[in-house]
């Protein structure tokens, strides 16, 4: 399963997710279009208060898992 880490975050949590078999992209910044195109893929999104998950990026994250 791939976790895109979406804010600015310890390299402490991509190390957490990796130990547990998850595949961690860290990749803050990311807004509009190419924030949609980053979760085209990934089963999870790890965010603090920087980036919006709005409707359009859920839309665009079938694969999104609670």
């Amino acid at each position: 399963m791939k976790v895109l880490i979406a804010d600015k975050v310890s390299t402490t949590c991509a190390e957490v997710l990796r130990r547990h078999g998850l595949e961690a992209e860290h990749r803050p910044g990311l807004a509009g279009e190419a924030l949609r195109r980053a979760v085209a893929d990934v089963s999870g999104i790890v965010v603090r208060s920087d980036t919006r998950i709005t409707e359009e990026v859920m839309a665009a994250a079938p694969g999104l898992r609670v």
